[in-house]
């Protein structure tokens, strides 16, 4: 039986119960993974960024606002983390990223290649409208809850996404209108 994540949140606070935080850990990493990966456009830093969110989750614990979705809140401190690797690092293209390492990260109607000029696309999107695009379309977030999570009004992730869509659509153009 799967305990929310409140309650999960609960026994790691009170107790100290290891077995919460790997549930918890268990519950967001793949999708974390995906996103961070989609983000950073490398494997390594997608790695390291998702280890940094946890650590960063479970330091943070006792903060986290039970009014608000779990989910978001996960989300936001993953960003912010996504967000200083990619300043502190050097861009790596994400037409360099193997195929087979992102499987399960991408949508599955797609093929390779057509996953491959989604992945260049998003390179050449800002970090700003790449998040939003992120996490509306890979993550399934509402417009609302990236609001929440990018702390921002609902109208600017609107804009963001608007310009996000406009861009990944000039670039796509080639690509779509072959199918």
């Amino acid at each position: 039986m799967d305990d929310d994540d409140a309650v999960l949140v609960e026994r790691y606070l009170r107790k100290q119960d290891e077995n919460a935080a790997r549930m918890l850990y268990e519950r967001y990493s793949q999708r974390l993974f995906g996103f961070l990966l989609r983000y950073l456009g490398d494997y390594n830093l997608a790695e390291d960024a998702l280890q940094e969110t946890f650590f960063r989750v479970l330091r943070s614990l006792s903060h986290y606002d039970k009014r608000r979705p779990f989910a978001s809140w996960v989300y936001k401190i993953a960003l912010n983390v996504a967000r200083d690797a990619f300043v502190s690092s050097r861009k790596v293209a994400f037409s360099e990223i193997d195929p087979s390492l992102v499987e399960s990260a991408e949508p599955e109607r797609m093929d390779c290649d057509l996953a491959l000029k989604v992945r260049e696309s998003l390179e050449i999107l800002s970090p700003d409208h790449r998040s939003v695009f992120i996490l509306y379309f890979w993550e399934g977030f509402s417009y609302q809850e990236i609001a929440q999570i990018l702390d921002c009004p609902v109208g600017t992730v609107k804009s963001r996404m608007h310009y996000a869509s406009m861009t990944m659509r000039r670039h796509l153009k080639d690509i779509v209108e072959a199918f």
